[in-house]
């Protein structure tokens, strides 16, 4: 390890540097400052100075830290250690330690920082410091010249109320002055600054379950607070309480839970905001999913002690809670405007995922407008217009999903079209069967949507004059007569004549536009389809023909574009469109010409508006002798042709200009994850939660376990339209079996992203742009300022001389999509590869490829 100057040196060596230098010093915030100067080292794939030092300590710690815990921590926390088992009582000195060092290094940065600003010109005398377990403790990690005695005791000071079990009251107050505080931060212009230089560790953090089957909360039994053990994992309990102050968020969100028994405890709530979200926009989130008097519910809870030294439960998987927030019913049209409203601020904050969660508590209350569908979906069954009669049961399981009648149909409806094997596995789904694994064929969920979609988009008369109800009834009486198309007619008119149905129409196209910017493409499919059904509307026509077109479904699209007819404001829009998917389908038709491919590249723009997943048939993946899963070729391919073309599944570009990113994250593994990765990470977590169709592919991707993964089709990891997503419905677990359910821990996609993801830095996004950078530097999985996960590009393995090459597209520094080209001839039956790094050392390290 290299020789580290001492306090007073550095402060020396800040003072002779250039007002300009050390003002950008003063920005970069304490803990960045001291890294600059050589205090510290990051961690690094590259670096291994500071954790060669640990490794070695590692031996040393736990005696040294149970001294720490004896001489300076809360006694609450000591009889707690003396309670405990080895593992548990392993983990709560690993927390200590943290707690310690991360303490340490902002006290003295913080202490440095504030010395050079009023020009101080001494320190205490370094003999000052005097022998403890304290100074033992950091001596394991620090320099002894670096062991200031005014960043001791202000270490020492932080530990009195370690593991302390605070009282109710206390806790309250104690939690709303900082709430306080943290509010005014947010109004202060120059608070974005302080607020990415916030750390979390996440050493101390819930052993996963190996499994990813969902959890049967069913079984679960309820517990107390007073019943949780520190550092261990309640298994087979569930916590219940409400929410009683209001959420704090800096890099996860902190709030308090009061049980039953009306005793408090310190929640720690991470990847659990829709999208990821960070900075000031997840503050608002927060507020509105956290909010106070919330009801949660805590499925095997977690007691560990926080860096600020209170006992508290760490929760990091969405799968872990259920959530009652209290509001509107959502049964009234004042209602359902509302939360359009929210959803639409939301959407243009970006937050796709978190509008939808707004627009869906509108729409699932929504019991009239289900009920109206689905009776006129079973008139249409009666006729056999089976294709209208499955656009409409449908869209009423949408809005009432776990509705029996419903269901019934949609199975029914199924079986009258033609396609038993879709009908079994939606009668799987509906039931929970404990029965085999079932996925229809591509062709089958494809024609059914042919079939379906041709249906002319609905466009009624004028309104009746009778109300809805009384045409309802109507509509009941003649079916009951056996009058069936009669029946559909006043069910239709009932549905014109409600009130809520425009607004319902409205909520169902607001929701088909943010699950496409989300991903959420099926989503997106089922959701136009069904206000089409209660309202013929041009932008739905559009959302529907972008989302078909965006999963590679591109003749159904222009077949959707055709029956728009014009109406005002959406003709230019429809037009372009039109002309879009007519290239994109020339290009898939061409196999993408390397010209064109090749041209795109060299100014890192895609043509067009969008970009579909496609995989050239030259290619398949296969089990590799000694690395797993690869990629071959079935044929000789040619120099520049290309492979394949795919949008990420999940991206994100930080800038910490912005004070989007609160942090980089230590991980078990003891590195530095890139902050990049750390906000990715919670994406995925998040969005997998909502998205069977994303969970199932990272369920397939190497994690870094060593588990051996099924060889896939290319068509698995692409987004493109699956037979496991039933037609018409969404890719949401509430239309999956329970055995198809995944439920994947934030581990487990901590290690997706650390094997899988490709990215670079915001200043090679710009040389790429420019030109700067040669072709065998592009899509580094070194990240930075952007990082994004491409599934089917991951199958390809690395080389030192690979014989494919990366090419990556961005749209204002923001992934676009990658292609993979040949770089040279490649034979029949060779392996392709890609240069994840240029620097074989670095690929040694994070891969342990050599």
């Amino acid at each position: 390890m290299m020789e580290m100057p001492g306090m007073s040196d550095l402060l020396d060596q800040m003072r002779s540097m250039p007002p300009e230098l050390l003002e950008q010093l003063r920005q970069e915030g304490p803990e960045q400052m001291l890294q600059r100067l050589g205090m510290t080292q990051p961690v690094s794939d590259s670096t291994m100075g500071v954790r060669d030092v640990r490794k070695a300590a590692e031996v040393e710690a736990p005696a040294i830290y149970a001294e720490v815990l004896a001489s300076y921590c809360h006694p609450d926390a000591v009889r707690e250690y003396d309670k405990l088992r080895a593992e548990e009582r392993e983990k709560l000195l690993k927390a200590l330690r943290v707690t310690v060092e991360e303490n340490f290094q902002h006290f003295s940065s913080q202490m440095m920082q504030e010395q050079l600003l009023n020009k101080a010109s001494s320190l205490k005398a370094r003999n000052a410091v005097k022998d403890s377990p304290l100074v033992r403790a950091l001596r394991l990690v620090t320099a002894s010249e670096l062991l200031h005695p005014e960043a001791l005791e202000a270490v020492e000071a932080t530990l009195h109320n370690w593991g302390r079990k605070m009282p109710r009251d206390l806790h309250v107050m104690q939690f709303m002055m900082g709430y306080q505080n943290h509010v005014l931060k947010f109004k202060d212009p120059g608070s974005n600054k302080e607020m990415w230089t916030l750390r979390t560790n996440s050493t101390i953090i819930k052993p996963e379950a190996s499994t990813s089957q969902p959890r049967k909360w069913a079984q679960l039994q309820p517990m107390g607070i007073s019943a949780l053990r520190l550092f261990g994992v309640a298994t087979g309990r569930v916590l219940v309480g409400k929410l009683i102050v209001p959420p704090m968020v800096t890099v996860g969100i902190t709030t308090l839970l009061q049980d039953d028994l009306g005793e408090v405890i310190q929640l720690g709530l991470y990847n659990q905001l829709q999208g990821g979200v960070t900075g000031h926009q997840a503050q608002e989130l927060a507020e509105k999913q956290f909010c106070k008097g919330a009801k949660l519910q805590i499925a095997e809870p977690f007691l560990k002690i926080f860096k600020d030294g209170n006992q508290g439960i760490r929760v990091d998987s969405p799968h872990d809670i259920r959530l009652e927030t209290p509001g509107k019913a959502g049964d009234t049209i004042q209602d359902l405007q509302d939360f359009r409203q929210s959803g639409n601020e939301l959407y243009k904050n970006g937050q796709f995922e978190a509008a939808l969660l707004e627009y869906w508590r509108g729409l699932r209350a929504c019991d009239e407008i289900a009920v109206l569908l689905s009776n006129r979906s079973q008139a249409h069954l009666k006729t056999e217009c089976w294709a209208e009669a499955c656009r409409d049961s449908a869209a009423s399981l949408l809005l009432r999903p776990q509705g029996a009648k419903h269901r019934a149909r949609y199975v029914l409806i199924l079986q009258g079209l033609g396609f038993p094997d879709l009908a079994q596995r939606a009668q799987k789904a509906f039931s929970d069967s404990s029965m085999g694994r079932l996925e229809p064929s591509i062709q089958d969920t494809q024609a059914v949507l042919r079939l379906t979609l041709k249906v002319p988009h609905l466009r009624t008369g004028g309104r009746s004059e009778e109300d809805s109800a009384s045409l309802k009834e109507k509509g009941n009486m003649a079916f009951r007569e056996g009058k069936f198309s009669e029946a559909a007619t006043f069910y239709t008119q009932a549905l014109e004549g409600h009130p809520a149905a425009e607004e319902v129409a409205n909520l169902l196209r607001n929701v088909a536009l943010s699950s496409t910017r989300a991903g959420l493409l099926h989503d997106a499919v089922a959701a136009a389809a069904a206000s089409l059904r209660l309202q013929f509307h041009a932008k739905a026509v559009y959302h529907l023909a972008h989302a078909l077109a965006l999963l590679g479904e591109l003749e159904l699209s222009e077949e959707v574009l055709s029956q728009t007819g014009t109406q005002t404001g959406t003709q230019a829009a429809m037009t372009q469109l039109t002309g879009e998917v007519a290239t994109t389908k020339g290009y898939v038709s061409l196999k993408y010409p390397s010209e064109m491919v090749a041209a795109a590249a060299t100014m890192c723009r895609w043509p067009g508006k969008f970009m579909v997943d496609w995989v050239s048939e030259a290619i398949v993946i296969e089990r590799v002798a000694r690395k797993g899963r690869g990629v071959r070729s079935l044929r000789d391919i040619a120099f520049g042709e290309t492979l394949i073309i795919q949008r990420p599944r999940g991206s994100v570009s930080t800038d910490a200009t912005t004070g989007e990113l609160l942090t980089s994250t230590d991980t078990n593994s003891g590195l530095i994850e890139d902050a990049s990765k750390v906000k990715l990470t919670s994406q995925l977590t998040s969005m997998a939660s909502k998205d069977q169709l994303l969970a199932k592919v990272l369920s397939n991707l190497e994690d870094g376990t060593g588990v051996e993964r099924p060889v896939m089709s290319f068509h698995s990891f692409l987004d493109s339209l699956q037979a496991s997503v039933l037609p018409l419905l969404l890719q949401q677990a509430e239309f999956f079996s329970a055995t198809e359910r995944l439920e994947l821990s934030y581990a487990r996609i901590q290690g997706v992203v650390n094997v899988n993801v490709h990215g670079d830095s915001k200043e090679s996004m710009r040389n790429w742009q420019a030109g700067k950078s040669q072709a065998n530097s592009r899509g580094n999985k070194l990240l930075g300022g952007s990082t994004a996960l491409y599934p089917a590009v991951s199958m390809i393995n690395h080389s030192n001389e690979p014989n494919c090459v990366l090419l990556p597209f961005f749209n204002e520094d923001e992934p676009k999509g990658m292609a993979v080209s040949a770089r040279r001839h490649i034979s029949r039956g060779e392996e392709l590869t890609l240069a994840y790094l240029d620097d074989p050392e670095a690929v040694k390290a994070k891969w342990g490829i050599s």
